[in-house]
């Protein structure tokens, strides 16, 4: 959504302002768009979606790997603390 809004806002600026000749422009924003939906097939699910789907070994790899990304490490004691502490939690309310 927010690329095709962008396309058609600095197309129209470039349009207004600079060229009449848009097409290299539009073919950028075009680029751009395909790269970001083609960047879904690497991006793995989110892991809140993957417990709450009961796939928790599922979503503690993907919590190491995000971990590993931003060069920390993943406490897998502490994350099964927490979710048994929202879970107890949500099942009070």
């Amino acid at each position: 959504m927010f690329f095709v809004s962008e396309t058609v806002t600095m197309g129209a600026i470039y349009f207004w302002l600079i060229s009449k000749n848009w097409r290299p422009f539009e073919i950028f924003g075009l680029c751009l768009g395909a790269l970001s939906l083609s960047s879904v097939i690497w991006m793995p699910e989110s892991p809140k979606y993957l417990i709450s789907q009961g796939k928790a070994k599922e979503a503690i790899l993907v919590y190491k790997k995000i971990a590993r990304v931003n060069g920390k490490v993943f406490n897998e004691i502490l994350f099964n603390i927490e979710r048994r502490r929202s879970t107890i939690e949500f099942y009070k309310n």
